[in-house]
C-alpha cells in the first residue's frame, strides 16, 4: 500500500485568511497524511471549527497556552483511515492518533519540541513512550535539534546537544527510519534557515517504522514559512497484524478495598450457581471467565476516570498558562499541576512496562536505553520463518504451519524400549515403603494448597488464563475450599478441566543468530 507524508512548521495558522491560504497550499500537495507544527492556535476544549475547514478528510488538532506559537494538527487526505484513539500526550506539543490504514494499525504521531532545552528534554522522555508500540509507526515534526553533527551550519550553536543525543537513541531503540538520512552535500537538505541564508539547519524529521518500504523523499520551499516541508513517498508492506494477545491480571487493581469488597460479594454470588454445572471443573472454568470479565470491566472503568482526571489536569494547566500570560502570579499552581501530569505519565510508563511482560518492573531496573530496547524487542513482528527444509515462509497461515510442525514435532511422544526400562527399574534396590506411598497417595489438604500460594512466585500466572497468585492468596478465604474439591475431583478422575490442558508457547529471540530460524 503506498502513502505519501508531509511535515511543515506553519509559522501560525490563527489568522482565518492565513489558514485558509495554507490549507489550500496543503490540500494541492496531494499527500496521505500532513503533519503541522507553529499552528499558533490556544488549547480549546473542541477544535470542531478548525476540524471543519478541513474537506479532504478528518483532521486532528491540538492548541496550547504555554506559548503563542503552540499549536499541532495532523491531515488526513481521503478516507483509508480508520481513527481509533486521539491523545494530546502533551497540549499544543504532541498529539498521537492510532489508525488503521486500509486495515493496518499505524500510529501517527506529530512532534513540536520546545526551544528551550530542558522542557525539550523533559518532552522527549514523555514521547519515548509512545514509540512502544506493535502498531507502524508515522512521525513527523519540528523537533528543534539536529541528530547529526553537520546537522546546522553557519552558528556557533552547531552541533548536537543532549536532547539531540536522546532523540537518535530513541528512535533508534525503536528502529525508526529517518526518511532524509543527512543534511547531504552543501546542506542540501536543511530544513530550516535565516532569511539571509546565513544559517541552516535540519530540524523537521519525518521517522518511519521499518515495515514501511522507503521511496522518494524531497525538501519543499513554500512561500509562507522559513521552514521547509519535509516530503516523503513509500509503502507500507502490510505485515499481518498482531492479534489481542492474552489477557494478564494487573495486580494493582487488587489494592483497590472497594473493587476487592465487590469481588468478593460477587464471588459468594457466583459459588451458589455451583448446582447449575455437572462438575466442580465445569463450574471453576465458568468462574475464571467471570473473574476476567470483572477485572475488565473494572479496568475500563479506571481508564475511563484516569483519561477523564488527565483532561482536567491538562485543561487546568492552559487555563494557568493564560493567566500567566495576563501578568498573574499563578507559580504554585502551575508548578502543582505540572506534578500532577508527571505523575500520570510516570503511571502510563508503568502501564505499558506491565503490558510488556517483563520482570523488570518488579526489579526496579532502570529505563535506560538498554531497557527500552528490550521493550521494543516484544513489539518486534515476526513475519517470515524458515520451515524443515529451510525454505522462507511468509504470512499468518505458512509462519503459523512452521511453529506447529516444528513443536509438534518437540512435544511429540517419543519412542521407548520397554526391555530395557523394565531392566533398569529391575537394578534399583531402594523403594518407597507402605508408609511412604501411602502419605504421597493421600488426599491434599487445604494447609498444602495454601502453602503452595504463598510461596509461589509474584507477577506469575499459574495458567493461560491471566490470573496471577496474588488473586488467589487475595481471596484465599473463600476459594481455597473450592480448590480443594476441584483437585480432588482432578485426582479422583484422572482428567483435568479443558483451560489446565492448554499451554501457550511465548517465541523469544535469542539475540543471536538468524532471526528467521524457529531455534533461536
Amino acid at each position: 500500500m503506498a502513502i505519501s507524508l508531509l511535515t511543515l512548521n506553519v509559522r501560525s495558522v490563527k489568522d482565518q485568511v492565513r489558514r485558509v491560504g495554507t490549507l489550500s497550499f496543503l490540500a494541492a500537495q496531494n499527500h496521505d497524511v500532513c503533519f503541522l507544527q507553529e499552528c499558533g492556535i490556544p488549547y480549546a476544549q473542541s477544535y470542531s471549527q478548525l476540524e471543519r475547514q478541513w474537506t479532504h478528510g478528518p483532521s486532528f488538532w491540538s492548541g496550547g497556552n504555554n506559548c503563542k506559537s503552540s499549536g499541532v494538527a495532523i491531515l488526513i487526505k481521503g478516507r483509508h483511515f480508520t481513527t481509533d484513539r486521539v491523545t494530546e500526550q502533551v497540549n499544543g506539543r504532541v498529539l498521537v492518533v492510532d489508525d488503521s490504514w486500509s486495515g493496518e494499525p499505524v500510529r501517527l504521531i506529530n512532534v513540536y519540541a520546545p526551544p528551550e532545552k530542558n522542557e525539550r528534554h523533559e518532552m522527549f522522555r514523555v514521547l519515548r513512550m509512545q514509540l512502544v508500540t506493535s502498531r507502524t509507526i508515522l512521525m513527523g515534526g519540528d523537533f528543534n535539534c539536529t541528530v547529526e553533527l553537520d546537522g546546522r551550519t553557519g552558528s556557533d550553536s552547531a552541533g548536537m546537544d543532549v536532547t539531540s543525543r536522546l532523540l537518535v537513541e530513541m528512535t533508534g531503540e525503536a528502529s525508526q527510519q529517518d526518511v532524509v538520512g543527512s543534511m547531504g552535500p552543501n546542506a542540501r537538505n536543511y530544513s530550516w534557515s535565516r532569511p539571509d541564508g546565513s544559517v541552516r539547519s535540519r530540524i523537521d524529521f519525518l521517522f518511519t517504522s521499518p515495515t514501511v518500504k522507503p521511496g522518494r523523499n524531497s525538501m519543499v520551499a513554500v512561500h509562507f514559512s522559513d521552514h521547509r516541508a519535509v516530503s516523503f513517498e513509500g509503502e507500507l508492506t502490510g505485515k499481518f497484524p498482531a492479534g489481542p494477545g492474552s489477557w494478564k491480571l494487573n495486580c494493582s487493581l487488587l489494592e483497590n478495598e472497594e473493587l476487592v469488597a465487590n469481588l468478593r460479594v460477587a464471588y459468594v454470588e457466583w459459588r451458589d450457581m455451583r448446582d447449575l454445572f455437572h462438575s466442580p471443573g465445569e463450574w471453576w472454568e465458568w468462574v475464571k471467565d467471570r473473574f476476567r470479565s470483572f477485572f475488565q470491566d473494572a479496568s475500563r472503568a479506571a481508564a475511563r476516570e484516569k483519561k477523564r482526571d488527565f483532561r482536567q489536569l491538562q485543561s487546568k494547566l492552559q487555563r494557568l498558562f493564560e493567566l500567566e500570560l495576563r501578568g498573574w502570579d499563578v507559580d504554585d499552581e502551575l508548578e502543582e499541576s505540572r506534578k500532577g501530569l508527571a505523575e500520570h505519565f510516570r503511571e502510563e510508563s508503568r502501564k505499558i512496562i506491565f503490558r510488556t511482560r517483563t520482570e523488570n518492573l518488579e526489579k526496579d531496573e532502570k529505563c535506560n536505553s538498554f531497557f527500552f530496547k528490550k521493550l521494543h524487542s516484544a513489539h518486534t513482528p515476526l513475519v517470515e520463518l524458515r520451515d524443515s527444509e529451510g525454505n522462507l515462509q511468509s504470512g499468518k497461515e505458512h509462519v503459523m504451519r512452521v511453529v506447529t510442525d516444528f513443536y509438534g514435532e518437540l512435544y511429540s511422544p517419543k519412542s521407548s524400549e520397554r526391555p530395557q526400562a523394565d531392566s533398569f527399574l529391575k537394578g534399583i534396590s531402594k523403594t518407597l515403603s507402605p508408609e511412604e506411598r501411602g502419605g504421597l497417595n493421600a488426599p491434599f489438604t487445604l494447609e498444602e494448597l495454601h502453602l503452595a500460594a504463598t510461596t509461589s512466585k509474584r507477577g506469575k500466572t499459574p495458567g493461560s488464563d491471566g490470573l496471577p497468585v496474588e488473586l488467589y492468596v487475595e481471596l484465599w478465604d473463600l476459594i481455597g475450599p473450592d480448590l480443594l474439591e476441584l483437585y480432588g475431583e482432578v485426582v479422583g478422575k484422572g482428567s483435568l478441566p479443558q483451560s489446565l490442558r492448554e499451554g501457550m508457547i511465548t517465541l523469544l529471540y535469542k539475540q543471536k543468530g538468524e532471526r528467521e530460524d524457529l531455534k533461536n
